[in-house]
């Protein structure tokens, strides 16, 4: 795994004007958000699915890429205006590790509000963006499983090996809403 600051940062790597008239402006904007701590071995997992995401050439101009890491409450400040967001995480579901979920924005109101490694979850970033009247039309998270969330500064060979499943999963999220337009409904 490739160290990343923690500290939050905007990855405007392919964020442009033009982009925001062929897609008819912010009501379009598609937003990746990855959280995780980077010190917590497979928690970092979303930090690093975010890096490998900013490097791929499938990756669509204009996707705002959006290192969580630890953050707090300005995470939601950063998402108000995206129309559609994909969170990149780990997530323990029980599965084996390595494995890659999708949670729709059915699954992450069901998830617990308060603690978690990071300094705002899940569901406490929807709660927020609703408090502040702009809730995106879409949000889903993209998981995977991890293995181990001991202090260490590396991956778990599960996990890592898994990562390519997370980011192809995203791409494949991104694509889909590119396609579907304005019209799309929450998922």
């Amino acid at each position: 795994m490739s160290f990343l600051s923690s500290a939050p940062s905007r990855l405007d790597l392919r964020a442009s004007p033009a982009w925001e008239r062929a897609s008819g402006g912010l009501d379009q904007r598609i937003a990746v958000l990855g959280l995780g701590n980077l010190i917590y071995s497979d928690d970092g997992a979303g930090l690093e699915a975010l890096r490998r995401l900013a490097g791929s050439p499938s990756l669509p101009r204009g996707v705002d890429l959006i290192d969580g890491g630890l953050g707090g409450l300005e995470i939601a400040v950063r998402l108000e205006d995206a129309a559609r967001v994909i969170i990149l995480d780990a997530v323990d579901v029980g599965a084996p590790p390595g494995t890659v979920v999708r949670m729709s924005v059915d699954g992450l109101d069901g998830l617990p509000a308060g603690g978690a490694v990071h300094q705002l979850n899940i569901a406490d970033l929807l709660s927020v963006l609703r408090l502040m009247g702009r809730p995106p039309k879409a949000m889903v998270l993209l998981g995977i499983q991890p293995q181990t969330l001991a202090l260490g500064a590396f991956l778990s060979p599960a996990v890592e090996s898994g990562l390519p499943r997370l980011v192809e999963a995203g791409l494949r999220q991104i694509a889909e809403w590119t396609r579907a337009g304005p019209g799309t409904r929450r998922s």
